[in-house]
């Protein structure tokens, strides 16, 4: 909103922060009674005499997106203000994930939903989030609701090249019917699911203290970052390696390595979620992230009130970041120099690989023993921290 219209006098002692807090004011005195259910608080959202409640901060703008049944009887209900959609149609890379943490309260203090599910996109490696969900289920009918819902918001028009969510089919499914774009799997959610299945198959102990199995293990991780058309013969180079350790390694091994090829790297689609080569983004750990930062600003489990006003502080946040960004400035700290080598390694090693000196077998080997040491600290993150 731009005051040079108004008296110049007028206009030093109306700034922006002071009608920010009027209209902070002014939507805490228009709140209905609290909703017992997401319909109840569409049937409010839908109700002009309260769209203030989800009005932006500028007043120029409004993040209820609107809400929708799926055919499972779901209720779902989507906030993002169309200047954040507009910002989410031209983005090559968008990351979808769901927090139960922060899942608002209603009537009676109970939870409105089953989760919070959060689309953003990263700029420069900034987090710049551009919808926030509000999930009654994750069935395949919900996302296909909500993904359907987003794709209407958008008239169909998204050029998002890469999803990357966990590994949860529906989320999946979701936005590839809708879509038809690649869904990418997260690295760091990965690794910890193998050595999820490690702990299973009694390898925990010897995970952590013996060096030969946790060197096995711990190479099964760089199959992710091979291409996909050679993570089999990854596979079996890994399974070759393990049976130079001696009859009884390989015997403790075996069910693991045969989880590794039934569950991932032979299966038709899995394989493809799990491939992060040449992928700028190898983890959703942007997400992850900002799921954290909704709960500093919200604390768990907030009123629904205080849920979105704390979305329209995010969105201005989101609106300003984008603008700097746009014009070439620099909005949070660069990444860590760890961060940088080890992508710039990576790179060079993924380079190597499709260039190849002599023997594949021995390339692809040469990579898996190299790209360990990128995920050392990804792995034992999962191993000791899980």
């Amino acid at each position: 909103m731009s005051l040079n219209r108004f008296d110049a006098e007028v206009a030093a002692r109306v700034t922006l922060p002071r009608m920010r807090n009027a209209m902070r004011n002014a939507r805490m005195n228009n709140y209905p009674d609290l909703p017992a259910s997401l319909r109840d608080l569409s049937r409010i959202l839908n109700d002009d005499r309260f769209s203030i409640i989800t009005q932006t901060d500028d007043g120029a703008d409004n993040l209820y997106a609107g809400s929708v049944t799926a055919a499972d009887g779901s209720h779902h209900v989507m906030f993002a203000s169309q200047r954040l959609l507009d910002i989410l149609k031209t983005s090559r890379t968008l990351h979808g994930d769901g927090t139960k943490k922060v899942v608002p309260t209603g009537l009676n203090a109970n939870f409105l939903a089953q989760q919070v599910y959060v689309i953003l996109t990263t700029w420069n490696h900034h987090i710049i989030p551009l919808a926030w969900v509000l999930m009654e289920s994750q069935t395949n009918e919900a996302y296909a609701a909500v993904c359907q819902l987003l794709a209407q918001l958008i008239d169909n028009d998204l050029i998002t090249e890469r999803i990357i969510t966990d590994f949860e089919p529906a989320q999946r499914n979701g936005w590839q019917n809708t879509f038809n774009v690649h869904v990418q799997g997260c690295l760091w959610h990965l690794v910890r699911a193998f050595v999820d299945e490690a702990k299973e198959l009694n390898l925990g102990w010897f995970m952590r203290n013996v060096d030969e199995y946790r060197r096995i293990i711990r190479l099964a991780g760089t199959l992710a970052l091979l291409p996909r058309r050679l993570m089999y013969r990854g596979l079996l180079l890994l399974t070759e390696e393990a049976m130079n350790e001696g009859p009884a390694f390989y015997r403790r091994m075996r069910p693991f390595l045969k989880y590794l090829n039934r569950r991932w790297v032979s299966h038709p689609v899995r394989s493809q979620w799990m491939c992060v080569f040449r992928s700028v983004h190898r983890t959703n750990n942007a997400a992850e992230s900002h799921n954290k930062t909704l709960k500093l600003l919200m604390g768990n489990h907030p009123s629904i009130y205080t849920f979105i006003n704390t979305l329209i502080r995010l969105e201005r946040c989101a609106l300003r970041d984008s603008i700097a960004l746009e014009e070439g400035r620099r909005v949070s700290k660069g990444r860590k120099a760890s961060a940088v080598n080890n992508d710039m390694r990576l790179r060079r090693l993924q380079d190597d690989l499709n260039n190849p000196r002599g023997q594949i077998d021995n390339a692809i080997w040469n990579f898996m023993r190299r790209a360990s040491a990128v995920m050392r600290n990804v792995f034992n993150d999962a191993v000791y921290n899980n």
